[in-house]
């Protein structure tokens, strides 16, 4: 067993990929945070970034190069917050540089370079939404793995009842996708992976052809940056690791296409320096997915408590305790939740729970009153405030 294997270690094991050049391992802002979201507090944004490099830093005894923006969530001037603290690249979604104005729309398909000097990867959407798309992509093919039809959900009552058992996901995946809402047909392991082997061709193709396109309309031999988060794979797609490997094989002895790390490309000159515009990777390209009228009154409540902790001293343990609170509610997946209705009243119960906590720990702080019971009890709770 993989895990097994590495004694519960994946750091360790990770690390050590990475230093045989297998992968390369990134940071992201300390609780993914929608930086955007606080640009008008850049100390706040500084804090989320530092405290992702050190976190990194301790786990991995080395500075990372590269930085994730959360939901790549991007805003003028974020690129000199990301050089000042020793980043050297990250990546942008697609409208970033059709936004920015000549040369952004050429930058898709090779590295840039903002004007603080960080090295920027443009998201190639085309070629992501073959993968990712909600219509037509891969995942949704009728012979893969149904990953919402849990087994708990298709015995009777009376069935769970001989069982024992209550009405919850079991974990049990017995269905494939088969299409549309009706009845789901019966999954086939083997002939979802041969779905996979077929996908993968099917990708090889897609982005020989997107190369040869992109080279006749513009001179370039392309770079493509296809960015998606990796619970897609093995997780919500269970045949997408099989995808994986197939594509990586198949690509080696295609000759063409070589899979590369983005450390092998920040050192190379950049011929475009660009100014990239505001986006995510979000709906539109936007921020409406996490700043709309539902989740708004979080932000508020968020901006407000910041500049209480900047009145408090966030070097007092008040002021510590209440700023940890304030930065696991800017965890993106919060408002996420609200957005998309999909589990709409946890998102609200954890926002609210780390809204509420920080307001009485500054209320307590300023009327006097000890509170170090309480702070101990949500370190206890929430040991990430020891990372924080």
């Amino acid at each position: 067993d993989y895990y097994t294997s590495m004694a519960g270690d994946v750091i360790a094991r990770l690390s050590g990929i990475a230093a045989e050049g297998g992968l390369t391992l990134m940071t992201t802002a300390a609780t993914h945070a929608l930086l955007p979201a606080f640009r008008f507090e850049p100390e706040l944004v500084s804090l989320q970034i530092g405290r992702g490099i050190e976190i990194y830093s301790r786990a991995f005894d080395r500075r990372p190069e590269g930085f994730w923006l959360p939901e790549m969530g991007y805003y003028a001037g974020l690129d000199r917050l990301l050089s000042a603290a020793g980043v050297r690249y990250t990546f942008l979604d697609t409208h970033g540089a059709y936004g920015a104005g000549p040369p952004g729309a050429a930058s898709i398909f090779r590295p840039a370079r903002s004007e603080s000097g960080l090295t920027i990867f443009f998201r190639d959407r085309v070629l992501s939404d073959a993968i990712w798309a909600r219509d037509g992509g891969y995942p949704g093919d009728p012979w893969y793995r149904e990953f919402h039809a849990d087994a708990a959900y298709l015995l009777s009552d009376e069935e769970l009842s001989r069982a024992g058992a209550e009405r919850g996901p079991l974990g049990l995946k017995l269905c494939r996708v088969t299409g549309g809402e009706g009845a789901k047909a019966p999954y086939d392991p083997a002939a979802a992976s041969r779905r996979a082997e077929v996908h993968a061709a099917d990708f090889i193709d897609k982005i020989k052809t997107r190369a040869r396109e992109v080279e006749a309309l513009t001179g370039i031999s392309p770079t493509f940056v296809l960015p998606f988060d990796m619970e897609l794979f093995g997780h919500w797609w269970r045949e997408g690791v099989h995808f994986l490997g197939v594509f990586l094989e198949l690509a080696d002895r295609a000759g063409g296409i070589l899979p590369v790390l983005p450390g092998a490309l920040t050192g190379q000159e950049c011929p475009a320096v660009i100014a990239p515009a505001e986006s995510s990777w979000g709906r539109g390209g936007r921020f409406s997915t996490w700043l709309n009228p539902a989740c708004l009154r979080y932000y508020e409540r968020m901006w407000t408590l910041y500049r209480h902790i900047g009145r408090l001293g966030a070097g007092t343990v008040p002021g510590a305790a209440a700023l940890g609170e304030l930065m696991l509610a800017q965890s993106s997946d919060w408002s996420f939740f609200i957005s998309w209705e999909s589990f709409s009243d946890y998102g609200r119960e954890r926002l609210e729970d780390h809204l509420d906590a920080a307001e009485r720990i500054i209320s307590s702080a300023e009327t006097g009153r000890d509170d170090r019971v309480f702070i101990e009890e949500r370190r206890l709770r929430y040991p990430y405030f020891d990372a924080l």
